[in-house]
């Protein structure tokens, strides 16, 4: 539940190597791709992905702040000495001036994650010998048939319950998604698939049993064309 090809790449770099033969990996992912799932876009200067909340302050206000463990008091009293030091680790030494400045992090949008994420699987996999697809996720409240649910359907029910921040949300990131696919040769955009048109999502967002059935269909298609492009039939 959740997962973004954030959490695909470190699985395939913790888990691919111990499959025995392994061949292929497929990836159906896109809708848990949004923006704030896994941490801010880094839209404004003062997030930086890599520094903890205390370094990001020492950084803008150009002061250190003191961290340093007392021993004595930390080996007497532990537990006392962590209330206050958390309670004191806000506070700051005014006394010693920090002479650095950190560069602004690239700024990196929820596309951009994904096409990093999904060019790395491909690139550790093949390091391998082992093929990588990935496919995009159909999911209601795109633009085209995933927005058309059929009249007094659970699709419509359930299409009826997305709010128009989340529509705009998911069509605005789709739309680089798809840009970002079709300069994959490995990628294959299955968005416009298997829409509401009747009982085929089990909520907004996900498809039901039947749904990922058909899904699964259109998945297994695809990769045997692929596989008999890669090795042609001799007979």
């Amino acid at each position: 539940g959740a997962y973004s090809s954030l959490q695909e790449l470190l699985k395939v770099i913790r888990d691919a190597p111990r499959i025995k033969n392994l061949h292929t990996v497929i990836s159906l992912n896109g809708i848990n791709e949004l923006p704030d799932l896994q941490g801010f876009n880094e839209i404004r200067k003062v997030e930086f992905p890599f520094l903890t909340s205390i370094q990001v302050r020492m950084n803008t206000q150009q002061t250190w702040v003191d961290q340093r463990l007392r021993r004595s008091l930390q080996s007497f009293l532990p537990n006392l000495y962590s209330l206050i030091a958390f309670s004191g680790r806000g506070s700051l030494n005014k006394s010693i001036k920090a002479n650095f400045t950190l560069a602004d992090p690239k700024i990196l949008d929820a596309a951009d994650r994904w096409l990093i994420n999904v060019t790395r699987m491909h690139a550790v996999l093949k390091a391998q010998g082992v093929r990588y697809y990935v496919f995009l996720q159909p999911t209601m409240g795109l633009e085209g048939p995933q927005s058309s649910p059929a009249n007094g359907s659970a699709d419509e029910e359930l299409f009826e319950q997305i709010s128009e921040a989340y529509i705009q949300e998911i069509r605005t990131l789709y739309s680089e998604l798809r840009r970002y696919c079709l300069e994959l040769s490995y990628c294959f955009d299955i968005s416009d698939k298997v829409p509401p048109k009747g009982n085929l999502y089990n909520d907004p967002r996900h498809h039901n049993s039947k749904g990922n059935q058909l899904l699964a269909k259109i998945i297994a298609k695809k990769l045997q064309l692929e596989d008999t492009i890669i090795s042609p039939s001799t007979n």
